[in-house]
């Protein structure tokens, strides 16, 4: 399996969405490690970031909708202010993660020990 540096991973995830999920098909997981990345205010809609380490990443702001988070590992990143509606984040590693003020007010899936949500509205 190819090895693409962490660097060079987030230009492709900040390239396109098209690009960055065929990379993660022909890839897997050589571009899952992106923790303490700066991806704050980026456009991150509809992304394949299944099993992808964003520990400590700084999304704050960042459109997610509709991406697939599902099984990321999301400890400690700063997802204030994100459009997190649509997203799926079941089995994501939410631990000391910042929701702060992001947008969960349309359906959203997500896991708490092991116990699968739906989240509606959750937000005001």
């Amino acid at each position: 399996m190819n090895y693409l540096p962490p660097e060079d991973s987030l230009a492709i995830l900040k390239e396109s969405v098209a690009i960055w999920n065929e990379r993660r098909r022909q890839m897997q997981s050589s571009l899952s490690q992106l923790g303490k990345v700066n991806l704050r205010g980026v456009d991150l809609k509809g992304d394949d970031l299944r099993c992808v380490d964003l520990s400590r990443a700084d999304l704050s702001g960042a459109n997610l909708s509709r991406a697939d988070l599902s099984c990321a590992n999301l400890s400690g990143a700063n997802l204030s202010g994100a459009d997190l509606s649509f997203v799926d984040l079941s089995r994501a590693d939410l631990r000391r993660a910042d929701l702060s003020r992001a947008n969960l007010l349309y359906k959203t899936e997500l896991s708490l020990n092991n116990q699968a949500y739906s989240l509606t509205r959750l937000l005001p």
